[in-house]
């Protein structure tokens, strides 16, 4: 019996099939993971890093700080006043930055993001060159560092194309100081954050209860290109965050004091499940995993972020031509669908947003999705486009149902919503944003988790985190 392009997909996407008792055990074995890594570090696990930023905002901080970004080829400077009453305004300039510094001297790299900085003071606030009180300033710096206090981290290596050799193993934040105070700029770096604390700073500011009830944003979760998560702990229940671990904190306070603390984690969950416990391992998921540069590290984040969603579709698309039932007069030489990673997750996104019978038609939605995979009509049929639907819903649908695991197991292993009435997480992210109904569907798989009520849990797009999170890391805090 010959069998049909549907039919096959329809095999396809049940490969890609999750319910709800799947998340359950998912949400167990993530808590679980979660207790052993906050007791020590080992190498597959999460890494759950301490971010030494102690205060959550409350939306009623006051003020300009200072924040700067380098995520990656791009530097921003922003001034971000805070108007406290959850509301703010960002004044912001972005600069590129050159090859030959992404690869030279550290003193040279580091002049130019204080000249940088020196620039924008000078165009949007000469009064503060008149002024004796420094400006207080958190910095966004997305690369691996050993942070051990909240003013002060290691950089371990270079990503992203940057190889600045007399930088590594130096705390990055003396170097950037150094060039700041060359200038003249009364200028202190307080505070040395990722974006996904960020995230969670910027969500709570920005969240308020209207109805009287206790809201608290308790995670600031990243569903991008990749993703990441930061959550709010009680230090008591960090048990190696020890003298010995943290000599600069301990030198600081008292160990009675620390204990008493709430602090950001970092809990870099794209390591979650490294050896595949519990995860989903489909063929397709085994084929991504041998072709990255980091095989077996990363597997949460290989199985729902957006770097990866289109190269699972690509690997299934492959598949069907050898099965002779897809792309048969296509020359894949020089296709985005013959390259590694060649296809982007927006082309399962325009397929999941349009009907089947709107792709049918053979006009706008279908036009724009074989212009996204890199194909002509010639190449695939308006039927066969639709055919794949249910493959493309089952793997973004998995996506949504995964994500929701670390959610709900942050919200149980906190004992959150024992403690407020709602508990808030703030999201930012390309997949977030843009991938149809993704929130909808993340809440729908942390309903099927015992201990969650979902309509006290709040689920919102939070606005800059590596901008307005940074200042708001920068802001005073006593404790």
């Amino acid at each position: 019996m010959t069998i049909t392009l549907s039919q096959k997909v329809g095999e396809f996407a049940s490969e890609f099939a999750i319910d709800g008792s799947y998340v359950q055990q998912g949400v167990k074995h993530f808590v679980d993971q979660t207790a052993q890594a906050l007791s020590a570090n080992m190498e597959r696990a999460m890494p759950m890093i301490p971010s030494f930023v102690t205060r959550i905002p409350t939306g009623k901080e006051k003020g300009v700080q200072l924040a700067v970004d380098l995520g990656g080829t791009n530097f921003r400077v922003s001034s971000v006043h805070l108007n406290g009453d959850h509301t703010h305004k960002t004044v912001a300039s972005k600069v590129a930055v050159s090859d030959d510094l992404m690869t030279g001297t550290q003193a040279d790299f580091f002049g130019f993001l204080a000249q940088q900085v020196k620039d924008f003071l000078t165009e949007h606030h000469s009064e503060h060159f008149s002024q004796t009180e420094p400006l207080r300033m958190g910095v966004t710096f997305s690369f691996p560092v050993n942070q051990v206090a909240l003013d002060k981290g290691y950089l371990l290596r270079w990503t992203k194309g940057y190889d600045i050799k007399d930088a590594v193993g130096k705390d990055v934040v003396e170097l950037f100081q150094i060039q700041l105070d060359a200038l003249d700029l009364n200028v202190k770096i307080v505070a040395l954050v990722n974006d996904t604390v960020g995230t969670l700073l910027a969500r709570a500011y920005a969240s308020k209860s209207d109805d009287g009830k206790h809201k608290q944003t308790l995670i600031g979760a990243i569903f991008g290109t990749g993703t990441n998560g930061a959550y709010s702990e009680r230090l008591k229940r960090v048990p190696k965050f020890t003298a010995a671990n943290y000599p600069e904190v301990f030198k600081r306070y008292s160990p009675e004091h620390i204990a008493n603390q709430t602090m950001i984690i970092n809990t870099e969950w794209g390591s979650y499940d490294n050896d595949i416990d519990v995860l989903p391992n489909t063929k397709w998921d085994i084929d991504l995993d041998e072709n990255t540069h980091n095989k077996s590290f990363h597997m949460f984040e290989k199985r729902i972020s957006g770097m990866f969603l289109g190269e699972l579709l690509r690997l299934c698309l492959l598949d069907l031509k050898s099965e002779g039932l897809l792309l048969q007069s296509t020359k894949l030489e020089g296709n985005p669908v013959w390259k590694g990673f060649g296809m982007d997750t927006s082309v399962l996104s325009f397929i999941e947003a349009a009907t089947a019978a709107q792709i049918e038609t053979g006009k706008g939605d279908y036009e724009k999705i074989i212009k996204a995979m890199g194909l002509a009509a010639k190449d695939i049929t308006p039927e066969q486009v639709a055919a794949l639907k249910p493959l493309v819903t089952a793997i973004g649908r998995r996506s949504a149902y995964l994500s929701a695991i670390p959610l709900a197991a942050i919200t149980l292993h906190t004992h959150a919503l024992e403690k407020f009435d709602v508990v808030d997480i703030g999201v930012d992210g390309s997949v977030f944003q843009f991938y149809p109904k993704f929130a909808d569907m993340v809440k729908e798989a942390m309903g099927y988790v015992e201990g969650i009520s979902v309509d006290r849990i709040d689920i919102g797009h939070a606005e800059d985190g590596s901008g307005v999170g940074a200042a708001l890391a920068a802001y005073p805090d006593d404790s």
